[in-house]
């Protein structure tokens, strides 16, 4: 920023991201320690202590649990001095923005700190007698802010929390980043329409067509009836089964443990997904009405979003660390792979769970074939698929004795401005390919790349054919990049020496990649 002349607003000093230690799908817990710890985390990476906060810009939809989940957070947060820290909601004024409102309300956070003024708190004209806080009402004031915390939940049970600091008191920025650790695959799950489990997947090499499962995918193969997770959407429900695989191959107890190297708030769950499956009320809700009444409430129509599958992952395996859904088409699979190494590498986790998968429900099918049609192109029919792997730090799964399957040396995406109905991509693929093979140019590699796009140029990457064939998957979306990944750990945990780039295009012009080498590091 100094070099192009930039001036800072303020410090983004730390952040935080944690799931609710919860049953429910969806509802928060009201007693805001969850989100509380979220707080303390943030406080913690920024340097800060509790007494250092002056403002705290609240998530604030004005929903009686709401407003009682984030005065119980405060109080357990900040104390005694609870009370002096000024509390207001920028969705009073700007409306509930969904996915966008995190980033208004750390803007509005900023300013603040700029204007050292806080903005009122919309409409506020009467407070519940039992909130006791400073909630700012109908009127902005001035005030003395030394640092700020901008609060944020999402349904299925996100904290996200991020610290401010005045630019005047921000911390020098670091000249350099600590490298990537070594980050190993420790276990696989997949679901596709070849079957469960990663040796289906050995059914897409050679030259003749793959076989279709001959048995539906049923959640209840992977956790008691008694859980509900059949009454949810089938994304979750796909996402899921093949994390609970993941799991299992990786020598993870469900439920994690409260304490110890294995401990649930050390966990983070990266989900990726096209589109989340479309299906809901009718496909979902009516049937399991008629079915077990007992099971549908009101609370149930939000039980379906695209960020359900880690969700599902969590409550299950009582994760409590970072919960993360990316929804970018068809790359988002690989994606949460890059998301979960980074999330490695900044500390905030000792073990990731990071999956991929979508519905191929009759919405999505119905969307597929009107943009085939318009495209010019035959329709590739979206399937049910799914697909997760464990990742450890190296030094992490050595001392925990879970054998490192593979090791992923380089995660790149990239985007370029292109029309939607382009899919090729060819600028974005090969700087995400060049990105990922630069410290390994000088040796060949087994291919897994799944869409369109052109190979040809790949600069110094030397490219070789590994005989999977990714459309035997069928359209598994964001899916189809994981479930190669999937084969390719196989293939080079078995070949001394291997080692393998899973690579995939998008709709719009992104592209991702992933290098993968084998147990050995690739050193044969």
């Amino acid at each position: 920023m100094a070099a192009r002349g930039g001036t800072p607003l303020a410090g983004l000093a730390g952040w935080a991201i944690t799931c609710d230690d919860n049953p429910h799908a969806i509802i928060p817990p009201e007693d805001g320690a969850s989100n509380a710890e979220a707080i303390r985390l943030a406080l913690a990476d920024a340097g800060l202590s509790p007494e250092d906060i002056d403002y705290f810009n609240a998530h604030g939809t004005g929903t009686p649990l709401i407003d009682r989940l984030e005065t119980a957070s405060a109080k357990l947060v900040f104390g005694d001095r609870a009370g002096q820290v000024a509390i207001s909601s920028t969705k009073s004024i700007v409306g509930h923005l969904a996915a966008a409102s995190p980033v208004i309300e750390a803007i509005a956070t900023v300013y603040c700190l700029t204007e050292q003024w806080v903005h009122p708190t919309a409409k506020l004209d009467r407070i519940d007698p039992a909130l006791t806080l400073d909630y700012v009402p109908l009127r902005g004031r001035p005030q003395r802010i030394r640092a700020a915390v901008s609060n944020s939940l999402g349904g299925g049970g996100t904290n996200a929390v991020l610290a401010f600091r005045p630019r005047d008191s921000a911390p020098a920025a670091q000249d350099a980043f600590e490298p990537v650790p070594d980050v190993v695959v420790t276990g696989t799950g997949a679901v596709s329409r070849l079957g469960d489990g990663p040796d289906a997947l050995e059914a897409a090499y050679g030259p003749n067509a793959a076989p279709e499962r001959t048995r539906p995918f049923s959640v209840l193969d992977h956790i008691d009836a008694a859980a509900g997770y059949q009454y949810l959407s089938r994304s979750a429900q796909l996402g899921f089964g093949a994390a609970a695989q993941a799991m299992a191959d990786a020598g993870l107890p469900v439920p994690l443990p409260a304490e110890g190297p294995l401990a649930g708030r050390r966990v983070a769950v990266v989900m990726g997904t096209a589109v989340g499956g479309l299906s809901a009320m009718a496909e979902t809700l009516c049937p399991h009405l008629s079915a077990d009444p007992t099971r549908i409430t009101p609370s149930m129509s939000l039980d379906h979003g695209p960020q359900l599958a880690a969700t599902l992952v969590c409550r299950a395996a009582g994760a409590t660390g970072p919960m993360v859904t990316l929804i970018s088409g068809p790359a988002a699979g690989l994606q949460a792979v890059e998301v979960g190494r980074a999330l490695l590498a900044a500390g905030a986790c000792d073990i990731v769970i990071a999956g991929g998968g979508d519905a191929g429900d009759a919405p999505t099918r119905d969307a597929a074939r009107l943009l085939a049609r318009r495209q010019g192109r035959a329709v590739e029919e979206p399937t049910d698929s799914a697909a997760c792997v464990v990742l450890e730090r190296a030094d992490g799964a050595r001392e925990r004795g879970a054998p490192a399957r593979a090791v992923v040396t380089g995660c790149a995406s990239w985007s370029e401005p292109q029309p939607p109905d382009r899919t090729e991509a060819a600028g974005a693929l090969t700087r995400a390919l060049t990105a990922v093979g630069a410290d390994g140019a000088d040796r060949p590699h087994l291919s897994y790349h799944v869409g369109k796009g052109n190979l040809s140029d790949t600069g110094e990457v030397k490219l070789l054919a590994s005989g999977f064939q990714p459309e035997a998957l069928g359209g598994a979306l964001a899916a189809g990049p994981l479930l190669a990944l999937v084969a390719a750990v196989a293939r080079v945990a078995v070949e001394p020496g291997a080692a393998a780039i899973v690579s995939t295009v998008a709709p719009g012009g992104s592209a991702a990649a992933l290098r993968l080498a084998g147990p050995d590091g690739g050193r044969g």
